[in-house]
Formats: structure tokens, sequence, C-alpha cells
């Protein structure tokens, strides 16, 4: 009470020391004010309090519960409290009774609940995996160091967490990666007793341990993930026979009658599609298909300037319906390009013109 403290409650922290002594069967010492923390520590292990960093009334308990003094408390600032009496808030519950405490005092009548960790974790904020070797009391840290050789298990295991956390787009999934997604899910449609591994986002994250891992050796920074050849990786699900079968099946490119060997544009969900500069496809009479025949591509059918002009799943009917049309228009616009009055003879070409046969 001379402290400042109230005067009921300093009552009944010396009614709780006075039961704990005669349980204890240590002897009353007049003016010793040291044994009351070890004696709330005993009864209150998981209530050993912590100043946290930069703080002044916030505390880490060593059950892991966060906790706080009111500001005008004369315990305030106290590095090492015990705590009596918490509020039910779960988030800073508030200390309504508490005693000071010491690490000495801690390692003195405790020494045996101080557990030695060797520990490798995921450190979000650094976006690294961490090692080190503490000293630990419940959920507060006493001492803690470096750890110089983690097992590279361990480190793995960690970075695996970590790229669960941040999720997918932390690896080096470029245009060739999602592709490969597309054409695989499009495969698994047309053969769905193939056995292809299933690409979808939410599959990688759950199995990341199974085709990832093998991978993460020397790796513990999201920064380094970069390196990683995804693309490969991905295709490393596959047998050697479904890559050639969907090589030859779902093909990255489409070689058009002009020669051009094109890109084709898979999405998930949708058909494939065929961008291309409408000459390039003179001669040809049906809708270019993989699949072995058996998907027609969406052809997106683009003027000189790379500008669509139609997009059709239909050739045939764009060359007899609509093409007199925008032979018309391309005609005014580009005069200097080839457009003839019959595109199904003509010869096919990526230049303004076709080259002069000799």
């Amino acid at each position: 009470a001379n402290a400042g403290g109230d005067p009921g409650a300093c009552s009944q922290i010396g009614r709780a020391v006075g039961q704990f002594r005669r349980l204890a069967g240590v002897a009353r010492q007049v003016g010793s004010q040291g044994a009351v923390g070890p004696l709330l520590a005993a009864a209150f292990p998981d209530r050993v309090a912590l100043l946290r960093d930069g703080q002044h009334n916030r505390y880490l308990l060593s059950g892991g519960q966060g906790s706080r003094l009111p500001a005008n408390d004369p315990l305030t600032s106290s590095q090492w409290l015990v705590v009596a009496q918490l509020g039910a808030d779960k988030v800073d519950a508030r200390i309504h009774l508490a005693a000071k405490f010491s690490e000495a005092e801690l390692r003195e009548h405790f020494s045996e609940q101080v557990l030695q960790k060797s520990m490798v974790y995921w450190h979000p904020r650094q976006s690294r995996v961490m090692a080190d070797k503490r000293e630990q009391f419940g959920a507060i840290t006493l001492t803690l160091q470096p750890l110089g050789s983690p097992d590279p298990e361990a480190v793995r295991s960690a970075m695996l967490t970590g790229i669960i956390n941040m999720g997918l787009t932390v690896l080096n999934f470029n245009r060739e990666c999602h592709t490969l997604q597309a054409r695989v899910e499009l495969m698994a449609k047309i053969d769905a007793a193939g056995g292809w591994p299933d690409l979808q986002d939410k599959t990688l994250l759950a199995t990341l341990e199974h085709w990832l891992g093998p991978y993460l050796d020397g790796i513990s920074k999201s920064g380094q993930l970069q390196q990683l050849d995804m693309a490969n990786i991905l295709k490393n699900q596959f047998s050697w026979s479904q890559l050639q079968q969907l090589e030859r099946e779902v093909p990255t490119h489409y070689k058009v009658p002009s020669g051009s060997n094109i890109r084709l544009q898979y999405g998930l969900a949708q058909p494939p599609i065929l961008a291309v500069k409408v000459q390039e496809l003179f001669g040809l009479t049906q809708t270019p298909t993989i699949c072995l025949g058996r998907l027609p591509l969406t052809l997106h059918l683009l003027s000189p300037a790379q500008r669509p002009l139609q997009v059709t799943s239909d050739l045939k009917n764009f060359w007899q319906q609509t093409w007199p049309e925008v032979r018309k228009e391309m005609q005014g616009r580009y005069p200097k390009h080839y457009w003839p009055q019959d595109p199904w003879s003509a010869q096919a070409t990526s230049r303004s013109k076709p080259r002069t046969k000799k």
C-alpha cells in the first residue's frame, strides 16, 4: 500500500502468500520482499510475464497470451511480473493483480522448466527461413542465438510453409507455366483415363511437398525461388509418353499455310485461340484443329496492323460470307497489301505480298 498499491489487493496478496508459505512449509521472514514473485509463479506458472520490446505496459505471458497493465499502475515498465488476477479478454487481457519478478528468480527457482530448443521456422516479415537456438520458459524467450548448421529437412519444411503462406505467385509462374496448366486441363478432359496430373493452383498448393520439395535444397529466402525453372519442374510430374502425347495433341504452336509457327493462346475453361493475320491463312479451306482433329481452334483473324477483323470458329463460312466485305475495306486501308478475290486458291503470305515464284 505504501508503494501506491490498492490496500485491498495488497491484503489479498498477503493472504495468498501466507497460504502458499504454509503449503510449502516456508517460514515467514520479517522484512522479506523477494518471495512473493516466486510463490505466485509456482501457483501460476503460465502467468509469468515479460515486458514486450518497446512497450511500457504490454506483456507476454509464459502461457502465450498477451496482457496489459493500466497506464497509471505503479508496476508499469517493470521488466518481469507474475500475474495473480487477469481479465477475461482474449487479446491483451487486463492485469488486475500482479507482483514483481525477475529473470534471476526465474532461473533460481524454475531452472528445470527453462528448456533449450533449436528452432527452424519461416519468418514472414523477413520472407526467409530462420534458424536459432534459444532458452525458453513457456512462450517467453530468455536467450536467442543463430543456429549455425540447421537440418536441411527442417529448412525445406519451413520454406514450404513460407510458400504456402505467400501463395504460388511467389514462384516464377511465367506464361509457359500458365499455358501448361491450361493445356493439361484440356488434355484431361479429352483423355479422362490418361492419368494426367492436376495442375490447378489449389492442388499444387496442397501437394507442394511432393512436387516442389525436392527442388528446394539450398533455398531459404523467397527471392531465391526465382531461380527455379517452374515449367520444367511442373513437367517432371508427367511421364515421357504423356509429354509426347501432350505435344502431339495440344501443341504450344500451330504452323499456318504461310509457314509461320504461331503460338496458340490457351486459357482455363476456354477454347484455344489462334491469332493470325488473315493473309497467312489463304488457301486453307477448313478451320484449323488440334487434338487429332477433334477440337477446332478459335480464330482471331488480324489485319496487317495486328488488329482483329473477325473472331470465328468457321473459316469456311468466313471466306464465303464475310471475306468480300473485309477485302473491300482492307484494300482501302492497306493498298500495298495482297487482297485476292479468291482466298481459297491464293498463296498465303506473312509479308505484304507473296514472293514471286521464279
